[in-house]
């Protein structure tokens, strides 16, 4: 924390308060503190109380706060509500709303916060404290969703995963299977057919990656497989398994021990996995895809 109450570029400036909110934040008088949540968490700021003093009663005298989340873009909070007695003035409460601020709610930024103190007669004292806490801010604590988690909040679904194998659209594409393969980024892509394989299983762009698993023979015959993975899969809790069958028969469906893997980051997000199968005497081989999450 930190306060910015000398001010004045002469003698006859210094140490001349604003006499109303606009001008004390011209002026950069306040005193300043920043707030973050833990790693991990967010937080939602609903309200900061302070006890400002003052040595001698103003008629103008009054109290305003501003906040950021990236510590040099200001806005003005809602006026703080408090009145101040007669006389001296010894820490009074004053409270600012800060619980109708969208950018303060379930944040996982770092909040600065000014209080100005305006009004006050040239060359008096003020500062903060009284009885109680000079300073206190009031709020909750929350996780940062999980990217499956907001993806599901982002499309209205149950938060506990019970509709993540239905197939609103009709295509027969589970929801979960939308959200493992990029099939779904945006709101209202649930309720749009999804069931075009990926365009290019070379491609290195997400668009041409995105869609369904794409089948193809390598240069030895061998049966190959392309989709996108998410490269936070295992933290998320989704397991992505490609199994082999020769019959498309119920429980002859299983992984490959002798396959191999390829792998190519495409981004931050996304990853390129190509599982080819082994060589294995046979006339017909079949492939598919199956997304778990746990």
């Amino acid at each position: 924390s930190a306060n910015t109450f000398a001010s004045g570029g002469s003698p006859v400036d210094s140490s001349r308060y604003g006499q109303n909110l606009a001008e004390a934040i011209t002026r950069g008088q306040y005193y300043t503190f920043t707030i973050a949540p833990a790693p991990g968490r967010t937080f939602a700021l609903t309200r900061l109380e302070f006890r400002p003093y003052y040595q001698t009663l103003s008629a103008a005298f009054g109290t305003g706060v501003t906040w950021s989340t990236d510590g040099s873009n200001f806005t003005e909070a809602p006026p703080v509500s408090g009145t101040q007695p007669a006389g001296v003035g010894i820490g009074t409460l004053h409270t600012a709303d800060l619980s109708g601020i969208a950018a303060l709610q379930n944040t996982t930024a770092t909040v600065t916060l000014r209080i100005y103190l305006f009004g006050i007669i040239q060359f008096n004292a003020s500062g903060l404290g009284g009885p109680g806490d000079d300073v206190a801010i009031f709020g909750s604590y929350g996780n940062v969703p999980t990217a499956l988690e907001a993806w599901r909040t982002l499309h209205g679904l149950a938060a506990d995963g019970s509709q993540d194998l239905q197939a609103p659209a009709g295509d027969g594409v589970p929801n979960l299977l939308k959200f493992a393969l990029n099939l779904a980024p945006f709101t209202g892509d649930l309720l749009r057919p999804a069931a075009q394989t990926l365009s290019d299983p070379e491609s290195t762009t997400l668009a041409a990656l995105t869609g369904l698993p794409a089948m193809r023979l390598d240069a030895s015959g061998n049966l190959q497989l392309t989709f996108l993975r998410r490269r936070d899969a295992a933290a998320l809790g989704l397991t992505y398994t490609v199994e082999f069958s020769n019959t498309l028969a119920a429980g002859s469906w299983s992984a490959n021990p002798g396959a191999t893997t390829a792998t190519l980051p495409i981004d931050a997000t996304w990853e390129r996995v190509t599982v080819t199968d082994s060589p294995l005497p046979r006339t017909v081989r079949f492939a598919r895809l199956q997304v778990r999450a746990d």
